[in-house]
């Protein structure tokens, strides 16, 4: 067994019996033997402005105009000197969630310790994944300013802001990230189908947050007991409806994604029309026709399809993003929404990058200080497409609408 493995064995055993408060001087301990005199565990903040050390020792390093801050976003581990002392940074994923940035001092570069390092990081991000349940260290770390109630319900909803296979990839995002209240997203593979809602529950504040929880939970519901698409919209109009007596709604998005075929089956209640990104142009919206609000008695066999291209993106987003207002009252609009698309993509940008990079854009517009809430959510369909497996899969749909 190599040094690294038995750095590694030693650090997951030892791992078993502590919590999150505890895990960065654990790391720093099992980092030693590799060759690192200092290490640094560092979390990104909701907004994903800045990094914080997870041991609470330093002040918060900023991600735009630092080198963790380019490891973070570009997802590559990078070497900095500073007054000659040299560190080496690896990016903390899990899969595509970008949790941090490791940093490690040393007395010498090498090319073996860079090897090692990354399975280090790998490790950590593990491990700050599942400590985060059993305590607040990792959740206050994350955090720079209150979170209100409704907040604290809505990220304790939320899966993951970013997953992905080989043949697909979703980001989301939250705004604003300390008093969200209505606006949410879900998502889920089972098997070969992706299942994804973007949803905004009419109001704001705390009685918003339940109502988009309610939501949340009857989608889930529906799809965990394999309901299908329009089954799922008319159980989740039924839901919301027995919670606000016809005086409440929740607009919202729902798409079921084969990721064989590249067939997009959508339903659109009462939601802005997602748009669809190929070879780094906006082609088109989703403009199937859409039907009023869940709660309000939506017609629940308005599903539409489209038929994807490999490397196509999806964007998903709910009003509040459009409809922002800059002090002088403009609003951020659609057009300046898919043009800041277009340029953050056209730059190489990864999905959760992009969708960084759009709410940086859009809080930026409206000074800090959002109107209204505003969520993003951005699919990729990444395989090739075997053309007997759509003819398959559209072959079937027809069948299911002929009986």
């Amino acid at each position: 067994m190599s040094l690294t493995e038995d750095v590694l064995d030693s650090l997951l055993s030892a791992s078993r019996l502590i919590g999150p408060d505890h895990l960065a001087p654990l790391v720093a301990l099992h980092a030693e033997p590799l060759g690192a005199v200092h290490t640094r565990v560092l979390v990104v903040d909701l907004q994903q402005l800045t990094l914080g050390d997870l041991d609470l020792s330093s002040e918060r390093v900023r991600i735009e105009g630092t080198v963790p801050g380019r490891v973070f976003t570009g997802g590559e581990p990078l070497w900095s000197t500073v007054d000659g002392v040299d560190t080496f940074w690896c990016p903390l994923l899990d899969g595509l969630e970008r949790l941090g940035v490791l940093g490690l001092q040393v007395d010498a570069r090498s090319e073996e310790f860079e090897g090692r390092a990354g399975s280090l990081a790998a490790m950590v991000a593990g491990l700050l994944v599942s400590k985060a349940l059993y305590g607040d260290r990792v959740e206050q770390v994350r955090r720079t300013a209150e979170v209100s109630v409704a907040a604290e319900i809505q990220w304790g909803l939320l899966p993951p802001r970013n997953f992905g296979t080989d043949r697909v990839q979703i980001s989301g995002t939250l705004e604003p990230a300390y008093d969200i209240g209505g606006d949410t997203f879900d998502y889920a593979l089972n098997g070969d189908i992706l299942h994804v809602a973007v949803l905004d529950a009419m109001g704001r504040g705390l009685r918003a947050a339940t109502l988009a929880s309610v939501a949340v939970a009857a989608y889930r519901q529906a799809r965990r007991s394999g309901l299908s698409l329009d089954q799922t919209a008319a159980s989740m109009d039924a839901v919301v409806e027995s919670q606000t007596g016809g005086v409440g709604f929740v607009t919202g998005w729902l798409g079921e994604l084969d990721c064989v075929s590249g067939v997009l089956r959508y339903f659109n209640a009462g939601h802005p029309q997602a748009q669809l990104l190929r070879g780094g142009s906006v082609v088109k919206a989703l403009d199937g026709p859409p039907t009023v609000p869940f709660g309000l008695g939506c017609d629940a066999q308005q599903v539409s399809q489209e038929s994807l291209e490999p490397g196509d993106r999806l964007l998903v987003y709910t009003d509040g993003v459009v409809e922002g207002r800059s002090q002088d009252g403009g609003f951020f609009g659609e057009a300046r929404l898919l043009e800041y698309l277009e340029h953050e993509t056209a730059s190489g940008h990864s999905a959760p990058e992009i969708l960084r990079r759009l709410t940086r854009a859009i809080l930026e517009y409206q000074n800090g200080q959002l109107g209204d809430d505003s969520s993003m959510v951005l699919v990729e369909w990444r395989a090739e497409r075997p053309r007997a497996a759509r003819q398959e899969y559209e072959a079937a749909i027809a069948g299911q609408a002929d009986r």
